[in-house]
């Protein structure tokens, strides 16, 4: 087994929600390519739906270190705590964006496009 490299990566939580500055972030572990054999091996077996978003949880929840959160205090105030494993369970934006960032996958809000606008376009005939 290979040893476990104090390899981590901070990542910023400033944009998972409204009032989150660069105070929130994340200390993770980012995967390995035994990580990325399991995943893959995995995903050949065509799990479902359900299962796929569990193994993704479970995945992320081990390979976050630690880090500080945003929090509402009983007043409804954002408040900076430390982060909790639990604390993916609350929030998909969360989850999916350390994901993305243990493997590794940056995704530029540009290159996501809506159904519509990667659709072919017809243009109306101009024959009568």
């Amino acid at each position: 087994m290979p040893r476990n490299l104090a390899i981590t990566k901070r990542v910023s939580l400033a944009d998972i929600a409204d009032g989150w500055t660069d105070e929130a972030f994340a200390l993770i572990r980012p995967a390995t390519y035994g990580d990325r054999i399991e995943l893959t091996e995995f995903t050949d077996s065509a799990p479902s739906r359900a299962a796929q978003l569990k193994y993704q949880l479970d995945f992320t929840k081990a390979r976050v270190v630690s880090g500080k959160v945003f929090v509402l205090d009983d007043k409804g105030q954002l408040v900076l705590d430390d982060y909790q494993p639990g604390d993916l369970d609350a929030s998909n934006e969360l989850n999916d964006k350390l994901y993305l960032e243990i493997n590794g996958i940056t995704l530029d809000p540009k290159d996501l496009k809506t159904e519509t606008e990667t659709s072919p376009i017809i243009e109306p005939s101009t024959k009568p």
